[in-house]
């Protein structure tokens, strides 16, 4: 039979342990399969972070020790907690919840704080990248997509992503030219690899 939490460990708390043992089994299915997950993401996530919160206050250890403490097959390295189904389930309820509490924190701020509030990463590659598609002609933007799947190893759906944040986004700044000046056609090519400069197709 597998032991609890508390069976475990005892350097915990009445507390902590039953608010970790809450979410034990939750999580440890949720790790198995996704769709068959006994509680949606979005309700796991906060209580994950709180069962996380007590931990890492009473023990002054890591997430991933955390990760560990639940799934203890877990590995030590890197690499090993990284690839590791458990430490990714683990991740992803973390950002999950991260997200809901920014969602949250802005859904409370004035319309001028909302407004100057820091852009994600994304967003400010959106705008960055909207800005240069006013310069390339638009037979040849979907080149700039392929390059970011091809040189930074995007995936196909996070490029699709991309392209409909790009589509919404603000260009962060637009060029005008002159009256009657108008772009040449553009040669895209990826940066040179090894002396050698590769054509985008």
């Amino acid at each position: 039979m597998a032991k609890t939490v508390a069976e475990m460990d005892t350097e915990l708390t009445a507390k902590a342990l039953k608010v970790i043992n809450l979410i034990k089994k939750p999580f440890t299915q949720f790790t198995k399969d996704f769709a068959a997950l006994a509680v949606s993401r979005e309700e796991l996530a906060p209580k994950f972070m709180k069962a996380f919160g007590l931990y890492q206050a009473e023990t002054a250890k890591t997430f991933v020790d955390f990760v560990r403490y639940l799934v203890p097959e877990v590995g030590k390295s890197r690499n090993e907690y990284r690839s590791h189904r458990a430490y990714q389930a683990a991740d992803y309820l973390r950002r999950l919840a991260s997200q809901a509490a920014r969602g949250g924190r802005k859904a409370n701020m004035t319309a001028a704080e909302r407004a100057n509030v820091p852009a994600t990463p994304t967003e400010a590659v959106a705008r960055v990248i909207a800005s240069m598609l006013t310069l390339i002609p638009q037979d040849q933007q979907e080149r700039v997509y392929q390059a970011v799947h091809t040189e930074l190893h995007w995936s196909e759906r996070q490029v699709t992503r991309l392209q409909n944040q790009v589509e919404h986004a603000d260009p962060l700044v637009i060029a005008k030219l002159p009256r009657g000046v108008q772009i040449p056609a553009l040669k895209l090519s990826f940066p040179e690899k090894d002396g050698v400069e590769e054509k985008v197709a």
